[in-house]
């Protein structure tokens, strides 16, 4: 796991958010390739093994689904993927689709439980972590693909105001979202800016002594 995307990540305990101290022991880099994550509020500690960081031993590993060129144009299109050096989330099956995107839009990743093929790297850090946990920094993703419904509700939470979020067609839209295209496949919305805090009129004094 690359140390830039580390600082992306948070605890999955349940608590106020937290980031995570790491601890290498072998590195590659600016890579962590063993070594051990921990959170200063809870101290719980997670293994780092060939790059991966493990939230949960046992953690689901999804089929591997086939990548082509025209579904790695088609999901870049879906994210609106048009900044080289952001870094976008993806969980699921639909983590087979990192380095593709990389290599295509120029883009980094973190993929949430995809599948055993997806290895961790410069370009795409792995988390086990299962539950449809997304354990990462809210508000801060520009661009976010889930692929099972059950994570739709956390990875929401991720999704900075005027970001996309790519989900399942049948996952239920998160009410913050304002949907832009659903297909048999998936559907694709934009975050809405939230409501701006009230302000206080007050009204200025008279000069003219009424």
């Amino acid at each position: 796991m690359h140390v830039e995307l580390v600082d992306r990540l948070r605890c999955p305990n349940p608590h106020e958010s937290a980031w995570l101290i790491a601890a290498a022991e072998v590195h590659e880099g600016r890579r962590i390739v063993h070594g051990t994550l921990g959170c200063h509020l809870c101290a719980a500690e997670f293994a780092v093994r060939e790059g991966v960081v493990w939230m949960a031993d046992d953690a689901p590993v999804p089929r591997a689904s086939s990548v082509t060129d025209d579904d790695t144009t088609r999901l870049a299109a879906l994210l609106g993927l048009t900044e080289r050096g952001a870094v976008i989330l993806l969980q699921g099956a639909i983590g087979s689709y990192g380095v593709p995107l990389a290599t295509l839009s120029g883009v980094r990743a973190i993929a949430i439980d995809p599948p055993a093929t997806v290895a961790d790297s410069d370009q795409v850090g792995v988390v086990r972590v299962g539950g449809g946990r997304v354990p990462v920094s809210a508000n801060a993703w520009s661009a976010v693909a889930v692929a099972s419904s059950d994570a739709v509700a956390a990875a929401a939470v991720a999704v900075r105001a005027g970001g996309r979020l790519v989900a399942p067609a049948d996952a239920p839209l998160p009410s913050e979202f304002t949907l832009l295209a659903r297909d048999a496949r998936q559907w694709v919305a934009e975050r809405v800016a939230g409501a701006s805090a009230p302000v206080t009129l007050r009204r200025a004094p008279r000069t003219d002594g009424r």
